[in-house]
């Protein structure tokens, strides 16, 4: 196939074709697979000519003679590690946007390609929804390109992006290497069928991300159901399973509120799930600890260990300064604008104050926070003496300070249960955060989910 370069200007000007970017180019490097290829009809629709490479030869002079803007990269081409080629493109002047593409068993290579430069990890199989989105998050770490000179576009150094320009920010927003890489597991975890349980306190986004999942797997076409688990009646669950049968994904937010005759019923529904016979993908959320709901009688222990094959555990707002700072700017933009108001942003005692504040109801309260100045503020900037009286002040210590040591009880206990003790306190004294308590314990988040599914496994053998 080699090198293919596209100068149909016309058509990608044409209204509705999304020719923002005329002239700018985008490297898809095959791994030897046609099937897998990637396909260039999403990247022509935003105006982008592409260029083709088979081979780590073709992406070395494509990356030296086009020196394409964004790169789309195989972990592997032709069975050789492609870490040379990220390395190359990315020591090219300007640098270009890359994009590694995976499998689910390179997840080491991709980490490592991610702390080397690349902006994003694409985990096959993914939707094609997914790949639009990363192309677009892509671009909009580029400037504008200015006028054309001899059919190529002339553009500045990758910048960040700016507030003004997240047009389309998602319903997730992500500074902190925390959540973005709790988004990369959650929508690795969306090319398979497997349940997948959702923790944290109120307002942290469990369905958001249970969305997210969604969104990005192959059920994406397929409809979504969001089920309050209080309010859930048999009947109703009956209802939405037959609506769902085969497809679609059924989202049980708090889990640990169901009624235990529907439990039963779930647990029946995951057991039936198999190749020959698809049933609707699961996925739960719950503010509680499963642990304690299940010794109060109120969680099935059977139910909880079929739905904790996958889990992701999503922090607390507190001290994600980074994501606080990104939210609050970005929320107050979109409703600013939707008000008509003249607000432009924070003053930086009033982000400072917001980004020290505990947020006892996490994302959901500051959201609803920004929302309310943004209708009785009018600017230009929010500044400290807007805010209400109690944000910047310390809450009192609340349920998730960590144990004393001397109450975890290590006297007489086998080395591999004082092991799991530490690792369960830690995480508990971290919000329920695995990456935060591996940093403590100075381990990989990995080994630590490991234990925790190990430990689940023998609980329900």
């Amino acid at each position: 196939m080699g090198m293919g370069m596209s100068h149909d200007m016309d058509s990608r000007l044409e209204p509705g074709a999304g020719g923002r970017w005329p002239g700018v180019s985008a490297m898809l490097v095959t791994d030897g697979d046609e099937s897998r290829s990637l396909p260039e009809a999403p990247f022509r629709r935003v105006g982008l000519d592409v260029a083709r490479a088979d081979s780590l030869a073709d992406a070395k002079r494509i990356c030296s003679t086009l020196r394409p803007r964004l790169v789309f990269l195989p972990l592997n081409v032709d069975g050789r590690p492609a870490a040379d080629i990220l390395s190359k493109c990315l020591a090219s002047q300007p640098a270009p946007v890359v994009v590694v593409i995976a499998s689910h068993n390179e997840i080491n290579a991709a980490a490592a390609a991610m702390r080397a430069g690349a902006f994003d990890c694409l985990f096959r199989p993914f939707s094609p929804g997914r790949l639009e989105k990363t192309i677009i998050a892509a671009l909009k770490t580029l400037p504008e390109p200015v006028a054309p000179v001899g059919g190529a576009s002339v553009s500045h150094n990758p910048a960040p992006l700016l507030d003004d320009e997240a047009e389309d920010a998602g319903p997730i927003l992500a500074a902190s290497q925390e959540i973005r890489g709790l988004l990369d597991r959650a929508r690795m975890l969306a090319a398979s069928d497997a349940p997948v349980i959702i923790t944290g306190e109120g307002g942290t986004g469990k369905s958001l991300f249970a969305q997210e999942i969604h969104a990005s797997s192959p059920r994406a076409r397929a409809p979504l159901a969001l089920l309050n688990a209080p309010t859930l009646t048999p009947e109703m669950f009956e209802l939405e399973v037959g609506r769902h049968a085969g497809e679609g994904t059924l989202v049980f937010e708090e889990i640990c509120e169901l009624d235990a005759r529907i439990q039963c019923r779930l647990l029946a529904l995951i057991d039936e799930q198999t190749n020959k016979n698809r049933r609707p993908r699961i996925i739960a959320t719950t503010r509680h600890d499963p642990q304690i709901a299940i010794r109060e009688g109120r969680l099935r222990a059977a139910l909880y260990y079929r739905l904790n094959v996958a889990t992701v555990a999503l922090p607390p707002l507190r001290g994600r300064g980074e994501d606080i700072a990104l939210i609050a700017r970005t929320r107050l933009r979109e409703h600013a604008r939707a008000q008509g108001n003249a607000i432009t942003g924070f003053s930086e005692g009033a982000l400072e104050l917001l980004t020290r504040h505990d947020w006892p109801g996490n994302v959901r309260e500051l959201v609803n926070l920004i929302w309310s100045l943004a209708l009785t503020e009018q600017g230009p900037l929010i500044t400290p003496a807007a805010l209400p009286d109690h944000i910047g002040k310390p809450a009192a210590d609340g349920p998730g300070a960590a144990p004393a040591a001397d109450d975890v009880g290590f006297l007489g206990l086998p080395l591999a249960e004082i092991e799991r003790r530490v690792i369960e306190a830690t995480i508990h004294a971290e919000n329920g955060s695995v990456p935060r308590a591996a940093r403590v314990l100075d381990v990989s988040p990995s080994t630590l989910y490991r234990k925790l599914e190990n430990w689940a496994k023998r609980a329900s053998d």
